[in-house]
């Protein structure tokens, strides 16, 4: 196998999860990781963001960084280009499988948020909401569209949730904090459940998404969409879920911050996203 000094000198796309990644703990992008940004676009060199998030979430971080391609959004289910709204994946979750879902999170309990691009439902006991309220305000002071956001009332029932959710054209689910026995219970529902795929995204955070996706399915499709082969792609993560992307590119990235098996899977182990992890290991091979 090449060098990884060899390796880095073919890379053409960089692919970058989002939270625990490109951003600082306090969810911010770093001047270091403007500056390296810039310095990719001198060199023709794209940069994408692969996130868990919806398309909507991503965009205050995809103008700041001059993104000019296609970005890998929702865990891989759409990938879509920042500037035209050109999709060039886009997989939603069955309504048949999202309405058993939302049954199933009645009867749990469960903190859900209801992600679709024209309106995101959440419980009436959501925590959750409290990120997509306080994006919405950095989305406001860059000047840039808000986000639907809609707390179901309280005592709405399943029947009610289910009619209104499956209008939608919903591309996950989110579920936060669920109870030990409730997190068990759900994990064995979305297995019993052809159409639903169940990913661990972040510490108390999980998210049910249509079957088939993943972030590496997703950056291969959009390799393929630029003409490029997988040893010009590097892939930066830390949790789970980025483990299939860091599996497709030629040249993957671990963040020192990153779970076990991350930073198992990883041809290399940078520096904290606290740190500027993602800038120096791309100084170091790419630049």
């Amino acid at each position: 196998m090449p060098a990884l000094s060899e390796r880095g000198r073919r890379i053409r796309l960089v692919a970058c999860d989002l939270d625990g990644t490109l951003l600082t703990s306090e969810k911010t992008l770093s001047p270091a990781t403007l500056a390296v940004a810039r310095e990719l676009r001198a060199r023709n060199i794209h940069l994408t963001i692969a996130s868990g998030r919806i398309y909507t979430m991503l965009q205050v971080f995809s103008r700041a960084l001059d993104i000019v391609v296609p970005l890998i959004t929702s865990n891989g289910a759409i990938v879509i280009h920042p500037d035209t709204g050109e999709t060039a994946l886009d997989i939603r979750l069955d309504h048949g499988a999202l309405g058993r879902m939302i049954d199933f999170a009645w009867q749990h309990e469960l903190d859900l948020s209801i992600l679709a691009p024209e309106l995101n439902l959440f419980t009436a006991n959501s925590l959750r909401m409290r990120n997509f309220e306080k994006y919405n305000r950095d989305a406001a002071a860059a000047d840039l569209p808000l986000m639907n956001l809609e707390r179901l009332a309280p005592g709405i029932d399943a029947v009610a949730a289910r009619a209104r959710a499956t209008q939608l054209a919903v591309s996950k689910l989110l579920v936060y904090q669920p109870s030990p026995a409730s997190l068990a219970a759900l994990e064995a529902f979305v297995a019993a459940e052809p159409d639903l795929l169940f990913v661990a995204s972040g510490p108390e955070l999980y998210e049910v998404l249509p079957a088939g996706i993943s972030k590496g399915r997703a950056l291969a499709a959009l390799t393929r969409h630029l003409g490029l082969e997988p040893d010009q792609v590097m892939a930066f993560g830390d949790f789970d879920n980025d483990l299939d992307m860091l599996e497709f590119a030629g040249f993957s990235v671990a963040m020192a911050n990153s779970v076990p098996e991350v930073l198992a899977a990883a041809d290399l182990v940078t520096a904290s996203n606290d740190e500027d992890g993602v800038a120096a290991a791309l100084r170091t091979y790419v630049l």
